[in-house]
């Protein structure tokens, strides 16, 4: 099996090319919103980057490249999914035709999650994929394949005898099972039912949103925030989208409801509560206190104040977080939304080389993760 099951000539394209070389946002990624408000120079210096130091064990030539996608996918094709998946996480950072090489990596990254057994994560990039121009047609089989690999490991599956639904009258009632099961609390089988609707061919792009929505409502009730808020920031991409800031509330009011917060830890209302929240969070940051960060970003995502204008600067911050705090996955679902929200390509290709040099420098044992600034 090859790792892109995209058409062939796309993959010898992407494996002949790879990431195009290009001039970086050398002195600073755009603080849209609050952070101009806040006028944070901590935070501001956390984003300077010199170029040299930017590609720093970063694949930056057509052949660097090119090498480093067939030792990917022969690690690939030998089963050897962990190894595959690491590379094709470190080809995300390389320069040489970035964009352009997105699709390719975000459909082996699935794969890669999918036999590995993270099918959470694994749909979570098939949902990616359309962003980056795939095509929903795609996506669609992306999401398919994804299905099938959970489908034929029966161990892990949640439910061995539902099969993706190929009629209207199929996908209709493994929605009302999966709603049934969300309302009963059967949040994990719910999960699972949801997943299986994402690979169903039936009323596709207009059932999307709907399953985003209830997929992000079982992570926030099992008590994964992270992927709750990642599946939310998701939704903001379809045209349903505009009620993206409500389902992020809503996430957020039942995550106070299970954890509790310290008093006065609602989400801000006014410019200037959202701007002192921004500064405070920012100073965490600056500060390494990560996790105190990372909270007060995350308040930040539902808040009413210039909402669209300042999710660059948050989902980068929180992306940011996660690295510091060695999550290097959930900082990468984070950077592959970021230019959804008008951030620019270059400063999403810059977050990639700044998480992948903290996943490096955790590796090799040079730093413990969150020990260093970006």
């Amino acid at each position: 099996m090859r790792a892109v099951a995209t058409s062939r000539a796309g993959t010898e394209r992407t494996r002949a090319e790879g990431p195009r070389r290009t001039n970086p946002a050398s002195s600073s990624v755009p603080l849209l919103g609050l952070q101009s408000a806040a006028g944070n120079a901590a935070v501001s210096s956390l984003l300077q980057r010199k170029e040299q130091e930017s590609d720093a064990g970063v694949a930056t030539t057509k052949r660097e490249s090119a090498d480093l996608y067939d030792k990917a996918s022969a690690a690939f094709d030998a089963g050897r999914y962990q190894e595959a998946r690491r590379l094709f996480e470190s080809l995300l950072s390389g320069r040489y035709r970035h964009r352009e090489a997105l699709t390719t990596l975000v459909w082996n990254l699935a794969m890669c999650k999918a036999h590995l057994g993270d099918y959470d994560g694994a749909f979570e990039l098939g949902i990616t994929y359309g962003h980056y121009g795939g095509g929903r047609a795609d996506e669609q089989r992306l999401l398919e394949q994804i299905e099938r690999v959970r489908q034929a490991d029966t161990a892990g599956a949640a439910d061995a005898g539902v099969r993706t639904p190929q009629t209207k009258d199929a996908a209709g009632e493994l929605y009302e099972k999966a709603t049934a099961a969300f309302q009963g609390g059967e949040y994990v089988q719910a999960t699972a039912l949801f997943e299986t609707l994402l690979a169903s061919p039936v009323r596709h792009d207009e059932a999307l949103p709907t399953i985003v929505w209830n997929l992000a409502m079982c992570k926030a009730h099992l008590g994964d925030f992270d992927r709750a808020y990642d599946l939310a920031l998701q939704y903001g991409r379809f045209p349903a989208g505009g009620d993206e800031r409500r389902l992020l509330e809503q996430i957020e009011a039942l995550r106070q409801g299970l954890v509790g917060e310290e008093p006065g830890a609602a989400t801000p209302k006014t410019r200037d509560e959202a701007a002192a929240l921004f500064e405070k969070a920012s100073a965490s940051l600056a500060a390494k206190q990560y996790d105190e960060a990372k909270r007060m970003f995350e308040r930040l995502l539902p808040s009413p104040v210039k909402h669209s204008e300042a999710l660059p600067a948050i989902v980068w911050s929180l992306a940011m977080c996660r690295a510091h705090l060695g999550d290097f996955d959930g900082a990468r679902r984070l950077a592959l939304t970021y230019t959804q929200y008008r951030g620019t390509a270059d400063d999403e290709r810059t977050l990639f080389v700044q998480i992948e040099q903290l996943q490096r420098a955790s590796e090799g044992g040079a730093v413990e993760p969150g020990a260093a600034a970006p």
